[in-house]
């Protein structure tokens, strides 16, 4: 089991929202921007680094951040999430337990962090949630992987690299596992009485 106080979580949000066609930070999730519900869901970690981009300043406002979490930006996100996901792990501060990775549009819930980090031990590289047969997000990495992490890019398929390098547990958690891409996922979901998340397909690691 790893310690959520000792472990550090990156949190994009830095994208265009094309496919959505309006900002899915925004989104209405159980009364409060996603953006908000995300930040809260992981507020018992050591440090969170929110890592913004598109309308950063339009999405700043109002949000209410908990004390480990602190914003950076990414001047060259429209460069790609690998950019996004560097700009968060440069940001993080010393030798993490643990590091979690989700996109904003990817809601959490603390059913399956619970789940997730309670079965993470010191031997594990990287742990995987999986429901109904898919993996999905988040992914929580060893810290001793955060040099291999900042060194991602887009040419080399940024985090599918480092999860091809290395051993991953599979942990079961409820579903779905929501992604939020496009309107019809999020109308979806919005019908779904369980505010989870959609199974992921392969893209959850990009």
């Amino acid at each position: 089991m790893i310690d959520r106080s000792r472990s550090a979580a990156v949190i994009t949000a830095a994208g265009l929202s094309l496919r959505m066609g309006h900002l899915k930070a925004l989104l209405d999730w159980n009364g409060m921007p996603l953006i908000q519900h995300q930040v809260d869901c992981l507020a018992d970690w050591g440090e969170v680094r929110l890592v913004l981009g598109h309308e950063a300043d339009r999405l700043q406002r109002g949000l209410r951040l908990p004390k480990n979490v602190l914003p950076v930006i990414n001047p060259e996100y429209r460069e790609g999430r690998a950019t996004s996901l560097r700009v968060g792990f440069e940001a993080l501060s010393g030798e993490p337990e643990a590091i979690l990775v989700v996109g904003v549009d990817q809601p959490l819930d603390r059913l399956s962090l619970d789940r997730l980090t309670s079965a993470m031990n010191a031997e594990d590289a990287i742990v995987i949630p999986v429901s109904e047969g898919r993996r999905g997000h988040p992914v929580i990495f060893a810290g001793r992987l955060l040099p291999e992490l900042r060194a991602i890019d887009e040419a080399s398929q940024g985090l599918r690299a480092v999860v091809r390098r290395h051993d991953s547990r599979e942990v079961s958690v409820p579903g779905p596992l929501w992604d939020l891409n496009r309107p019809e996922d999020y109308a979806e979901a919005r019908a779904n009485q369980r505010t989870f998340a959609r199974p992921g397909s392969e893209e959850v690691l990009d």
